[in-house]
């Protein structure tokens, strides 16, 4: 998503061997998402980095809330978002992500665009069942299927 390399831009320059800290606004990003559900997130990204010998390491805490809906009533409800991810980003030829916490960035690269990786943490925190809190209670398969008695003699 090229249109990402925009967002939390942080210039290498600024990495040190000490631990530095850079603070972004989710909500002021993610308004133009291709997702809708990403729209409607607001919080805050906390990027801790420093540069090691090989690499640069950096702790990413977003916290904050998505406006989600539920799937059964269809009622809005905020979604709470806690997300610790430490990422390593190495030094190489060309850009490649190696795996889910290693992206090796090229040489001649001025500054590190975190916005790709708050963007898939902020999709993976998104339930597949998207509940609502007062819903939560009444989650059990009985609520949802009925079985006479007759079925219920039947059955082996």
């Amino acid at each position: 998503m090229k249109y990402l390399n925009d967002f939390f831009p942080i210039s290498i320059k600024e990495i040190s061997h000490k631990q530095r800290d850079w603070q972004f606004d989710i909500d002021k990003y993610f308004t133009s998402a291709p997702v809708d559900i990403l729209k409607t997130a607001s919080g805050e990204c906390l990027v801790s980095a420093y540069n090691a010998s090989s690499c640069v390491i950096a702790d990413v805490h977003i916290c904050g809330k998505i406006e989600l809906c539920c799937d059964r009533t269809l009622k809005v409800f905020d979604h709470p978002i806690d997300i610790k991810h430490k990422h390593f980003f190495r030094l190489g030829s060309n850009f490649e992500e190696e795996a889910h916490n290693v992206t090796v960035v090229s040489r001649s690269t001025d500054q590190i665009s975190f916005g790709s990786l708050v963007y898939e943490k902020l999709l993976l925190a998104i339930p597949m069942k998207k509940i609502h809190p007062d819903e939560i209670d009444n989650d059990s398969e009985e609520g949802f299927f009925y079985q006479s008695n007759l079925d219920k003699k039947n059955a082996v």
